[in-house]
């Protein structure tokens, strides 16, 4: 007897999942029905799994399922238990029982992958995210993400309605392209409501010389030999040392003294987004068209990203058909505004490569990659329109983009 594990319509060795419920199968070849028992090989340690009959079932640790005969699936969902997650790939593993007996009759190795706070990531966590980071710009790829977000596209990315959600497109395409080669890392977020005193080093995103903001790291850290643009090494200086920024506090950045709607979500560009870049005194990541240079842009916006999901999380705006959720529901004009790219059914640039005004006159990169090890999760599609990326867990619509962070749950 064989039995075999389906995750979102993928068999194979390599498994990686979030906080979002996967559809699942499992079958068996024998010829009788097999009542067996679903749980995490080893309780409270590495990642760990939940599972659910139903999509809206309540996740359990452990789950009791009946294998049909002669390969017919049953279905269920899986997904990563809340605080829960992975430090490493495959540490993760599924673990089917025979109901009666307990006897271990399969076995699946896995990763519960999410976005993690910088500040808190193991040595090797950072070690893998910085190799990834260094080997895609080594590739020459990372320069065509600068130049998504220089002059020809900031009129796209700023200053209107589609900050957030073209923000949330541009990392989730980063994250995917280092995942094709390092499946394992995610884009961590620096938190800077807090402290990070482990993301200012010299083994991390670099110390920044007193005098002339020039940044210093360990001849281990892949970042010392970074060079983007022709330009070798990176400056920055904090203004705030190993605090905090000066900013919106974290309570009126997320409106919790009303249920306030989206529209007013876009003051987030202003404050903490603006003086997150600005409370660096120089460097290219504090002006917009030079800021993706610094490798800081993408742990910035990666908290500026999960804040508008904090957001959505504690009021509940996933439904794309709601105004509350999104003001701007179906297409954008070219010639008036508010204009498009600021329309739930508005396609972005620059993954449509639309030139057509008033869109930029020039094309960057391609369609948005596919997650790597989902292959039913065409969501994003190559060429999307941005509602695909406002409901990012599929909460309405069933189509996750495939992240999570670490402290916010599936609902």
């Amino acid at each position: 007897m064989s039995i075999n594990l389906n995750v979102n319509e993928f068999s194979g060795e390599n498994y990686y999942i979030g906080y979002t419920p996967l559809p699942c199968k499992l079958l068996q070849s024998s010829s009788q029905e097999l009542r067996v028992k679903l749980k995490n090989k080893v309780e409270d340690q590495g990642g760990q799994l939940v599972f659910r009959k139903q999509k809206s079932d309540v996740a359990v640790s452990e789950l009791n399922l009946v294998i049909p005969a002669n390969g017919t699936p049953v279905e269920f969902f899986i997904a990563g238990k809340y605080r829960f997650a992975s430090r490493a790939d495959k540490d993760t593993v599924l673990v089917v029982t025979d109901a009666a007996s307990g006897m271990v009759l399969f076995e699946q190795a896995m990763m519960v992958r999410v976005r993690r706070n910088a500040n808190d990531l193991s040595d090797h966590e950072r070690k893998r995210f910085l190799d990834a980071l260094f080997d895609f710009n080594k590739s020459g790829q990372y320069e065509l993400f600068c130049d998504i977000h220089n002059d020809d596209g900031y009129g796209e990315a700023h200053r209107r309605y589609g900050f957030l959600p073209w923000h949330r497109a541009f990392l989730l395409d980063l994250e995917r392209q280092l995942q094709i080669k390092y499946p394992d890392v995610t884009l961590p977020y620096w938190d800077f409501h807090k402290p990070a005193p482990k993301v200012f080093t010299p083994d991390f995103m670099g110390q920044p010389d007193s005098t002339n903001g020039r940044l210093k790291f360990n001849d281990s850290n892949p970042l010392f030999k970074w060079s983007v643009k022709g330009i070798d090494g990176l400056v920055r200086l904090n203004s705030f040392a190993n605090g905090t920024p000066t900013l919106k506090s974290l309570n009126e950045t997320l409106g919790l003294s009303n249920l306030f709607s989206f529209a007013n979500q876009v003051g987030m560009e202003s404050n903490p987004h603006n003086n997150a870049h600005g409370s660096f005194g120089r460097g290219p990541v504090t002006n917009p068209v030079t800021a993706p240079q610094d490798p800081i842009f993408y742990l910035l916006h990666c908290n500026v990203d999960r804040l508008w999901a904090v957001w959505q999380a504690l009021y509940k705006r996933y439904d794309i058909n709601q105004t509350t959720t999104y003001p701007y529901v179906g297409n954008g004009s070219r010639t008036s505004g508010p204009f498009v790219g600021d329309f739930t059914k508005d396609t972005l640039w620059p993954w449509n490569q639309d030139v057509l005004p008033p869109r930029p006159a020039v094309r960057r990169g391609s369609g948005m990659p596919q997650p790597v090890g989902y292959p039913a999760g065409s969501w994003p599609e190559s060429v999307f329109q941005m509602e695909q990326v406002i409901d990012y867990q599929g909460i309405h619509t069933d189509k996750p983009n495939y992240f999570d962070y670490e402290d916010i749950y599936f609902q």
